[in-house]
């Protein structure tokens, strides 16, 4: 046994190298880091740390004991990243079985562990915050600690203010996203062909009211996975709510339709197979940052699909760049690589216009989390944003509707009259409307939902490309997210559609082409994306969706070692090498080099090989000379060679390249 034990702590020595190189992991980042000091003003928990080791550390899947950290005053350690450990432990018990029976190992196993970081949230003993600034500077200095951060306390990011009831009132605000056309169109055909497995759409939030209902089907079946939610950190049942905010969310994305009560949902059809999870990490409106990450873990691991995260929080107002950086790379380490979509709401931090916040300055989490499979959503008021909602034109993907949206409220809380909260308005017994970038983002999730029901095989980041790509435009948004627009809920479905067997046209015009399917009524414009297309040595310059040739002038910028082609019409430009010929030159040692496309010339020495009969030629321009070069080359065997002998370009700036 002891012979197997060091095999395997061999192998998976192996794997930590192997994974260094090929994953670019980082092995221990305090080690070119200084330590990083955290200001008190910060709001973060006073009696809390998160601590992420490094892979070796995490590897060895034993407990991360109190004994070791009392000497910091440690109360109590719970493992965050439980639910991953879990499996990978499983992947080390499997390996030690393949070792002991000598079975081959497959090399997925050593990237997936390569990737592992085994991360805890910390309980003190002093309620402190310039305690937790001490034991942080302590945990930074270990050699197995990768990162040592605060635990950030987040807010809800909302306040409270088709046949059924309620949506007779949003029916302008289906109208204006297009969720109307959505659900009047037949999809079918796609629903039947990629019905077989449920979508999970996890709402990590305050809990959902399951008993509402208007989350109840007509087969007795509730929307809510009572058996697969689950509560985090010191929250009470997941499918209780004692606040209202994860039952509104809960509601925009798939209160039952078309049951003559309540609200509508996005996805909320019976026969679309897909289901809520509570995540519950809130009871009142505040949490901590531990909890969102924890639910993040389980939600990795239990097959959800799509997160919708409803809240957020910031870091200081000063942070420094260098601490920003170290607290993204951190992040980075808790949840590697997470399967599904991430819809965050991109926070409201605003009171009036001139202070709401731009989010590529001031970071909002986890909005502002760097991932392909996040998407940020901001609120508007019609084409504009609406003054309460955080915006970056890089943070923040795209804006939905967000201001007086009706949804679900947990039945006992209006019973008991506790429903009021700020700016809540009471719509009758189970149900609120209100405003925030809480139920913006709920929209995106729910037609995310949509998407994989249509198409089973998208990956987040196409979800993701699909809603930026298919955003209305406006100019008070350009500038303020990534899209530049607002939500188009029926483009963004058919994108996720296959129109190959439909009647569709293609209209050209400048600068953009109309994509039209009249057998489903689908519009989809955008601007051409032009592409180089050679033919001998003529060149046109095309889409390369649409094929449409741009008939403008071409122009040619010459450059050593390339040419620029370019159109001042359609300002397009690509830099291309130069296409070499070759010409004698008056000069005996040399020969020309001429671009066939631009005209860029230059003289160039001859690169001699050695012939059979003794004669010599020039490998480029194939001029042959029966006179001895004044330098040669020769090889192990006494024999002539190549010689190359290269004269500078005429504007010394770059290499040529062949």
């Amino acid at each position: 046994m002891n012979k197997t034990k060091r095999t395997l702590a061999a192998f998976i020595s192996v794997v930590l190298l192997f994974s260094a190189i090929n994953l670019g992991m980082v092995v221990n980042a305090t080690s070119s880091i200084a330590i990083v000091e955290f200001s008190a003003e910060d709001d973060f928990a006073d009696n809390r740390v998160i601590v992420i080791f490094d892979n070796e550390t995490s590897l060895q899947c034993d407990d991360i004991t109190i004994d070791v950290y009392k000497n910091i005053g440690c109360k109590s350690i719970r493992d965050i990243s439980s639910y991953t450990g879990t499996q990978v432990k499983t992947m080390i018990n499997n390996i030690e079985q393949h070792v002991l029976y000598g079975e081959n190992l497959l090399p997925y196993d050593g990237i997936a562990l390569g990737k592992y970081n085994k991360v805890v949230c910390m309980e003190l003993d002093q309620n402190d915050k310039e305690n937790v600034i001490e034991v942080l500077k302590k945990l930074q200095k270990q050699d197995n600690v990768l990162y040592a951060i605060p635990d950030y306390k987040f807010s809800v990011c909302g306040s409270l203010d088709s046949t059924d009831y309620y949506a007779q009132y949003q029916s302008g605000m289906y109208e204006m996203i297009g969720l109307d056309k959505v659900w009047d169109y037949d999809f079918s055909e796609y629903y039947n062909n990629n019905s077989n497995s449920t979508i999970r759409i996890g709402v990590v939030d305050s809990g959902i009211d399951a008993n509402h209902e208007d989350y109840q089907y007509s087969n007795n079946k509730c929307v809510v996975n009572t058996q697969l939610s689950k509560n985090f950190g010191d929250t009470t049942s997941a499918i209780q709510d004692n606040h209202g905010h994860g039952t509104m969310c809960a509601g925009i994305i798939a209160a039952v339709r078309n049951n003559g009560i309540g609200v509508s949902g996005v996805c909320g059809d019976q026969d679309l197979n897909i289901e809520l999870v509570s995540l519950k990490v809130h009871e009142n409106g505040d949490g901590y940052s531990s909890d969102v990450w924890d639910a993040i873990d389980y939600a990795r691991v239990n097959g959800i699909d799509i997160l919708n995260i409803s809240l957020g929080w910031c870091l200081g107002t000063d942070s420094e760049e260098w601490y920003e950086k170290y607290y993204k790379e951190s992040i980075d380490q808790i949840t590697e690589d997470f399967p599904g979509l991430i819809v965050c709401a991109a926070g409201n931090m605003a009171e009036n216009e001139d202070e709401a916040n731009d989010n590529d300055l001031i970071h909002n989490y986890p909005s502002c989390w760097e991932k392909s499979y996040v998407i940020a959503v901001g609120s508007c008021e019609s084409s504009s944003r609406a003054y309460y909602s955080n915006y970056g034109a890089e943070c923040v993907d795209i804006f939905a509707p967000g201001t007086g949206v009706y949804s679900t409220f947990p039945d006992e809380r209006c019973q008991n009259a506790t429903h009021q909260l700020s700016n809540c308005q009471h719509e009758g017994v189970g149900y609120h409307s209100g405003f925030g970038t809480s139920f913006a983002a709920p929209y995106v999730a729910g037609l995310a939902a949509l998407m994989l029901r249509v198409d089973s095989s998208l990956t987040p980041e196409e979800i993701k490309s699909y809603f930026i790509n298919s955003a209305d435009p406006s100019t008070t948004l350009a500038g303020e997210c990534v899209s530049g627009g607002t939500l188009n809920a029926f483009n963004a479905v058919m994108l996720a559609v296959d129109h190959t067997n439909h009647n569709c046209n293609i209209t050209h015009n400048y600068p953009s082409h109309t994509f039209t399917c009249s057998d489903c009524d689908y519009t989809y414009s955008e601007e051409h994306n032009y592409v180089v297309v050679r033919e001998v040595n003529n060149i046109t310059i095309v889409c390369d969706f649409c094929e449409f040739e741009c008939l403008h002038t071409k122009t040619y910028t010459s450059h050593s070692s390339h040419h620029t082609i370019s159109c001042n019409t359609c300002n397009y430009s690509v830099n291309e090498n130069h296409i070499k010929t070759y010409r004698p030159s008056t000069l005996a040692t040399m020969h020309i080099v001429l671009c066939s496309a631009c005209g860029y010339s230059y003289n160039e020495h001859h690169v001699w090989m050695s012939m059979a009969d003794m004669s010599y030629q020039c490998i480029k321009c194939k001029k042959i000379s029966f006179e001895a070069p004044e330098t040669l080359s020769i090889d192990e065997e006494g024999q002539l060679s190549e010689i190359v002998v290269a004269l500078p370009p005429i504007n010394d700036e770059e290499n040529l390249t062949e």
